[in-house]
């Protein structure tokens, strides 16, 4: 099966949303470290910008893959 790059891009920014609101208490229980979590959120929104800044442009995202 094939997604749109808008498809992926909502997925992205549903998850970049629960990591949001998920990670504060996994942080406080010790389940995750700060440094992990900041990095993985940072991780997500990166790509979330990627992602815009093609769909933005009109360019695909993996055309040359």
């Amino acid at each position: 099966m094939t997604y749109s790059n808008a498809e992926k891009l909502a997925e992205l920014k549903r998850e970049l949303s629960l990591r949001r609101s998920v990670y504060p208490s996994f942080v406080k229980s010790g389940q995750l470290k700060l440094f992990d979590a900041d990095r993985q959120i940072g991780i997500i929104r990166e790509i979330v910008m990627d992602y815009e800044a093609r769909e933005s442009s009109g360019n695909d995202l993996f055309h040359n893959l």
